[in-house]
């Protein structure tokens, strides 16, 4: 099993670090010096400041690198989104376009967000299934993660 978690937030960073005692997790962020960060210092210099995350866990800012992490022969693969909801239509736009077909039926997605889309009232598996239809056709699983809880603690 492989893990890619999209979003270098908290709650996306948490969650990285819990996986990556499990699996081999790549950790994306949209920011070249928060994944730059993570990988020399073992800290995400904008959010969770105070803990160290395991040293095992890498980052980068090249979604491409992420999905190819998740997207091999003959290995199971977990994205993880830990993005916020407004987030995730943009997010999922750019993994149907990216995620190759046949790399769906090895690949599961799981969300981590909670609440409505702004514009319109989707809720967040409306937006998944919308978006990434396609892979779920070819076999890609989906799901979603929640509870009360806080990335400090999860961290």
């Amino acid at each position: 099993m492989r893990v890619a978690v999209l979003g270098a937030g908290s709650w996306g960073t948490a969650l990285a670090a819990l996986a990556s005692h499990q699996a081999r997790t790549l950790l994306w962020s949209r920011q070249n010096d928060v994944a730059d960060g993570i990988n020399k210092t073992s800290r995400n210099p904008r959010y969770l400041t105070g803990v160290t995350l395991p040293s095992d866990l890498m980052a980068t800012s090249n979604l491409d690198d992420a999905l190819e992490h998740v997207c091999q022969t003959n290995n199971e693969g977990l994205l993880l989104l830990g993005v916020p909801v407004v987030g995730m239509p943009d997010m999922c736009r750019e993994l149907s376009e990216r995620v190759p077909i046949d790399c769906a039926p090895s690949l599961s997605l799981v969300w981590t967000c909670k609440g409505l889309q702004p514009d319109n009232g989707a809720l967040p598996h409306q937006v998944a299934h919308a978006a990434l239809g396609h892979l779920v056709a070819h076999g890609m699983g989906t799901g979603v993660l929640s509870g009360p809880s806080f990335a400090h603690e999860v961290a």
